[in-house]
């Protein structure tokens, strides 16, 4: 009685549909609100924060030994000097695809994903380019 109870209750659950939930992601924002939103810069990882519509956007920068458009994966030099060339990603409120930035435009720790906040902040193509690139 037992191991019919449970493979009955095994055949109930494998039969129930599944249903898939999706939230929409408003991409709704003007120019100068983003023009004013909150940057944060914590080495790879970058945050921007517009306030007047509560959406917060993550994403990272790391630097690579290859350039390209857009990849899936990125390789990493074991040597330092070799990784020339910037690729941003969007992790929050979706993930992207590694999207090339190119030579980052800042120098020092963190000058690929603060390039990548930059232009998230400040070049619609590239927004855009990231937007087209979910994973």
């Amino acid at each position: 009685m037992k191991k019919n109870l449970i493979v009955t209750a095994i055949g109930l659950v494998l039969t129930i549909p599944a249903v898939a939930t999706q939230k929409c992601i408003q991409w709704d924002w003007t120019d100068t609100q983003l023009e004013s939103a909150q940057v944060e810069i914590a080495g790879p990882m970058w945050e921007i924060y517009i306030p007047e519509t509560d959406q917060l956007f993550k994403g990272y920068g790391f630097m690579s030994e290859t350039d390209g458009d857009v990849a899936e994966y990125i390789s990493l030099s074991d040597t330092p000097s070799e990784n020339i060339w910037c690729w941003c990603a969007l992790s929050k409120p979706f993930h992207t695809l590694f999207i090339y930035f190119g030579q980052p435009m800042f120098s020092g720790p963190g000058e690929c994903s603060q390039s990548c906040a930059y232009d998230f902040q400040h070049n619609a193509d590239f927004r855009e380019k990231i937007k087209d690139n979910w994973d």
